[in-house]
């Protein structure tokens, strides 16, 4: 099966994005293999896909690393955050010849190997584009995560749920064996909130105090005094109103301490 080459790129790229949409699991066979049994275009699609996924985890994975590594728990680190993703698309292209490079070019059907390029030069950027979309509220989990290990936390536990509850992080003093009352904190964290309350405000025996960690852009008083062994911690840079910023339910990362958490429970 022959298609001239602006066709044969099409087509290729049209049952890619059918795979994509589908929502098709990614192959767990070998490209040699599948083509045996795919027809030609299938075949250079399902290799897109495959090759796609790989470029766009290991860039993913570079970026998460090293913006939760380099970055604070901050309402201003959304520059730092963007240069780095910057610095990791710049390098796409050449993951991308690596790739390439690598291929046998008996496996492509109806491509060549500058053609497949072409094409994973666009499905990357944009798979990576969605996917860190999708990931922006666990990069603010783990970043919180760092903050408040510093404060004296150690993270026993990562995501699961607690009933409607999603937790990201289950922590407790880290120090526990010198001090008599062991204090535990669930975490759910988000860039804003939404429907994180809904689904958070619900008795939980397993944690002394619920916290909720966002940038605080969307804060507002009312769900936060419902539930007294609730509290709300923002950046220590959030721009907070007055009211906000005098509740005791509403703090900043520093403050969030256990001898500080112990004491907000002695006084509820």
């Amino acid at each position: 099966m022959e298609l001239p080459s602006t066709n044969a790129k099409l087509a290729v790229y049209e049952e890619y994005k059918e795979i994509v949409q589908s929502k098709r699991r990614p192959r767990t066979r070998r490209i040699e293999e599948d083509a045996i049994i795919l027809n030609p275009v299938k075949s250079d699609a399902m290799m897109l896909r495959d090759l796609t996924i790989k470029i766009r985890n290991r860039s993913k994975s570079n970026i998460v690393k090293n913006i939760v590594k380099n970055t604070e728990f901050s309402c201003t680190s959304d520059r730092a955050e963007v240069r780095e993703v910057y610095r990791q698309r710049i390098r796409i292209s050449d993951d991308i010849r690596l790739r390439i490079k690598k291929i046998d070019p008996e496996t492509l059907k109806v491509l060549n190997k500058t053609e497949m390029m072409d094409l994973l030069e666009e499905t990357v950027r944009e798979s990576l584009a969605n996917s860190l979309k999708a990931s922006a509220g666990k990069i603010i989990a783990n970043k919180f995560a760092k903050e408040i290990q510093k404060n004296g936390w150690n993270i026993i536990r990562e995501g699961f749920a607690h009933m409607s509850q999603d937790i990201d992080i289950l922590a407790e003093e880290r120090n526990e064996k010198t001090t008599p009352e062991v204090v535990k904190i669930g975490v759910s964290s988000k860039r804003t909130n939404r429907e994180r309350w809904r689904q958070n405000l619900v008795k939980n025996s397993n944690v002394d105090v619920f916290v909720h960690a966002s940038l605080g852009t969307d804060l507002t008083l009312s769900p936060i005094e419902n539930y007294p062994r609730h509290i709300h911690v923002v950046p220590n840079d959030a721009d907070l109103t007055d009211e906000l910023d005098n509740s005791r339910q509403v703090q900043r990362i520093s403050w969030l301490t256990p001898d500080n958490i112990r004491k907000f429970i002695a006084e509820l």
